[in-house]
């Protein structure tokens, strides 16, 4: 889907950020459930530098390749997170540990 006018990309971008604005909430969320504040430190700290490098590196790809390109890399890498992420949330966390 692009956008040919001001408007039409005014729009689109609002539905992105529309679209992303829960998963860094829930994110912690779901992080502090299991883990100590030195890991959110840590995804507060990962959040900082991905703002700061995000458009960069984003820039720097969109000169070298085509905008749909930009948008099915990041889309891509996280797809294959996703194993990952599933065998991650399988183990117990330091705090389920201890419940018992």
């Amino acid at each position: 889907m692009s956008a040919s006018t001001v408007w039409g990309f005014s729009a689109l971008r609002f539905l992105q950020v529309r679209c992303m604005a829960p998963v860094f909430p829930l994110s912690v969320a779901a992080i502090a459930q299991r883990a100590s504040g030195e890991a959110i430190g840590f995804v507060n700290s990962s959040r900082i530098g991905a703002a700061l490098l995000g458009p960069v590196i984003a820039t720097t790809l969109l000169a070298w390749m085509p905008p749909a390109d930009v948008y099915l890399l990041p889309a891509a890498l996280g797809l294959a997170l996703v194993p990952l992420v599933i065998r991650l949330g399988a183990r117990p966390g330091p705090r389920e540990g201890l419940a018992s």
